[in-house]
């Protein structure tokens, strides 16, 4: 029993941490004027050899590998009348696929893709008004793939057919619109919150700032989480040194000590959840273009082993024009819960090229999905979510026949989720998710699925 009291004990003073400042409105807080650039690189390895020894059949060697490799960037900037971001990605594939089949070369599949994912969106506010915005994105995906195969064709495995096809798909795409309400991110002013509240709880400040004094720090804590460094260790420094400066010239601390520093850091170093408020309903017209140019080579042994070979050059080119109603909104609720609630329509007109393909058709869309749910932060290292979602689709072709069929789909599920950080680069997750779905065509055919999925996770930063 005695063991029970510090887990009560931290519950209750985790749960009256905030009431300092529980009539502080997150929701009023402004996020000042600034600039971030991030850049990621990330690298991935799967390799898998394995060999099948079989009692009156040949053995059989299958070698598998997979690697990745890419770089990320992303941009955010925030002032009064602009909010805007974008995001740039170059990534790489390659996937070896050999099968050994009485020690000669039976499948060779290889697969290399290169690829250019960029994109930038800008939503601007009229002057003296953050409410009314107009908008405008572009976007742009090239990929470039090249697939080889080799397999056997007959039935004694002796002639084999190779297959070379090398994929370039181009699709740019732009989008204007417009919309009323701003989203405001509220992090900063939280993480300030903590900082302040658990420095006072500890009995290292002298007094508990103001509300203005508390934007400041907000403010102080926004400039400095948007900085980057190629040092990591020297990015920490600096921010410290800054926070303290920034507590000392508001003389709000005098004692200096081992726990104030430890502190400091503690709240600093967790409490990486994305808090936000507002709300904001936009509408949004665009188009995209996909040029897609294959080439493709095969060759085939004939029984006499003499070489057939067949190249074939294909161009197509698709429209696809869309229209999209979105609202997004989040509400503070006191300074531990979060309520979200995100609702779309879209509607799509795709014009397929049937020049190349002869089963391409016009093909219309439309779907919706509505989001909603609640996001609680018990302190800097728990957090957990729960929400419900569902979403309908309707597939209408211009033209019905074989393989073109008008399809109905609907979606609905619940899902929750809890996380706990062990340490600023540990962290365990557990996420729960129920969903039903139901599908339906023109010719009769449906489908029902019912799913429940649990999962647990350890997630390691290592920079």
């Amino acid at each position: 029993m005695k063991r029970i009291y510090p887990f009560i004990a931290f519950l209750f003073i985790s749960y009256f941490s905030f009431a300092q400042y529980e009539n502080f409105d997150l929701s009023k807080y402004k996020l000042p004027e600034i600039k971030r650039h991030q850049l990621d690189f990330n690298f991935s390895y799967n390799s898998n050899n394995r060999k099948n020894y079989y009692d009156e059949t040949p053995d059989r060697s299958n070698f598998e590998l997979d690697n990745d490799l890419g770089f990320d960037y992303t941009y955010y900037r925030n002032t009064s009348r602009i909010q805007s971001n974008g995001w740039g990605s170059i990534s790489s594939t390659m996937t070896l696929d050999r099968e050994k089949y009485e020690e000669r070369d039976r499948v060779k599949n290889d697969y290399y893709n290169f690829g250019i994912d960029a994109g930038f969106l800008k939503r601007s506010y009229t002057k003296n008004d953050d409410r009314w915005f107009l908008l405008w994105s572009t976007k742009l995906n090239v990929s470039n793939s090249l697939n080889r195969n080799q397999d056997f064709w007959d039935y004694d495995n002796s002639l084999i057919e190779k297959n070379k096809t090398r994929y370039l798909n181009v699709r740019p795409g732009l989008s204007v619109g417009g919309g009323f309400g701003r989203i405001e991110q509220t992090s900063d002013a939280m993480r300030a919150i903590y900082i302040v509240e658990d420095l006072y709880k500890k009995d290292k400040l002298n007094r508990l700032p103001h509300e203005d004094e508390l934007i400041v720090i907000a403010n102080r804590v926004a400039e400095l989480r948007n900085q980057r460094f190629f040092d990591a260790r020297l990015r920490h420094i600096y921010e410290m040194e800054s926070l303290d400066s920034l507590l000392n010239a508001m003389d709000l601390v005098s004692d200096n000590d081992i726990g104030y520093f430890t502190s400091l850091n503690d709240m600093w170093s967790y409490g990486h959840e994305s808090r936000y408020s507002g709300t904001r309903l936009q509408a949004e017209i665009g188009g995209q273009l996909d040029y897609r140019f294959v080439k493709e080579k095969t060759e085939t042994e004939d029984y006499d082993h003499s070489t057939i070979t067949v190249e074939d050059d294909n161009n197509d080119y698709n429209e696809n024009l869309q229209f999209t109603l979105a609202l997004d909104s989040y509400k503070p609720i006191g300074l531990k819960w979060q309520r979200y609630l995100f609702v779309q329509a879209n509607g799509s007109k795709y014009f397929n090229d049937a020049n190349v393909y002869e089963w391409a058709a016009d093909l219309n869309t439309f779907s919706g999905s509505i989001s909603y749910g609640y996001d609680w932060f018990l302190n800097t290292r728990t957090y957990a979510s729960f929400g419900v979602n569902g979403h309908y689709a309707r597939f209408d072709y211009d033209e019905e026949e074989t393989n073109h069929y008008d399809a109905n789909s609907f979606n609905t599920g619940i899902s929750g989720s809890l996380n706990y950080y062990f340490s600023p680069r540990l962290r365990a997750g557990i996420r729960v998710r129920s969903d039903y779905t139901w599908n339906q065509n023109e010719d009769s055919s449906y489908n029902k699925l019912f799913r429940f999925i649990s999962s647990a996770s350890l997630n390691y930063a290592i920079f």
